[in-house]
């Protein structure tokens, strides 16, 4: 019995060293995406060249191609965009790439069955714009704030968005509709914020949006949390309620 407890006990050793030695990672030695020559107007996001979206004409998405090992397809630029009805009420999609497209409110296939208790105007989720081809472009005038899902679609290809619309209103806002807001605007800048990685919401009534921080800028700030609470407060144009978490490397115990 006791020689046999000792086999399984050797047995169990040997397949953890042969696990770690597969599956753990050295964190000092991290895989590293080649950085691009992008030229003007362009960032790299991962490991391809996209259009800056903060070089694009306000209340303007470019729809244009990238070509990468798997072939050329659809992308567009800023995937989430921001306008303001007292500003400017309409967006406008200008077409630069090789194929006719056209676009449409996708806000009730994205929620599914949460459609209902997401949107307050439901009758303003059923427009379409027309098919336009390259070098062309298609308007939509919006008339109240919300959050609005697109979608655009070329012959063999389909592409994502979405628009938030703010006004004097939305303040007045559900704080779970607020919350579907905010981490669109704060997704919309992972390119600039590589600290930034992850955002969320639809938790508990009334927790609005989490945002989640690479633990190592605790250490290049006296008050991470406070910095962080701020900096994104600053970001949102409206009032919601913040929570910042810090997150570490993942690791094998």
């Amino acid at each position: 019995m006791k020689i046999r407890l000792l086999i399984i006990i050797a047995i169990v050793i040997f397949s953890s060293y042969i696990f770690f030695s597969l599956y753990s990672f050295d964190e000092s030695r991290p895989f590293e995406i080649p950085k691009l020559q992008c030229g003007k107007k362009y960032i790299q996001r991962g490991a391809e060249c996209h259009l800056d979206p903060t070089l694009i004409d306000k209340n303007t998405i470019i729809i244009y191609d990238v070509t990468d090992n798997s072939g050329t397809r659809m992308t567009i630029a800023p995937w989430s965009l921001v306008i303001n009805l007292e500003e400017n009420d309409t967006v406008t999609w200008v077409n630069k790439g090789a194929f006719t497209v056209s676009v449409r409110d996708f806000t009730k296939e994205q929620y599914g069955a949460e459609y209902a208790k997401n949107v307050i105007n439901k009758d303003q989720h059923s427009w379409k714009t027309a098919e336009f081809g390259p070098q062309l472009q298609e308007s939509i005038q919006f008339n109240n704030t919300d959050i609005y899902f697109y979608r655009i679609d070329a012959a063999n290809d389909v592409e994502m968005g979405d628009i938030v619309v703010l006004s004097k209103e939305t303040n007045s806002l559900p704080v779970h509709i607020k919350a579907k807001m905010a981490q669109s605007i704060i997704t919309s800048n992972f390119d600039i914020l590589p600290e930034l990685v992850s955002v969320g919401s639809g938790g508990a009534p009334g927790t609005g949006v989490s945002i989640g921080i690479l633990e190592s800028e605790l250490e290049k700030h006296d008050d991470a949390q406070s910095y962080y609470y701020e900096y994104f407060k600053n970001m949102i144009p409206f009032d919601v309620p913040i929570t910042i978490e810090f997150h570490g490397p993942i690791t094998f115990d």
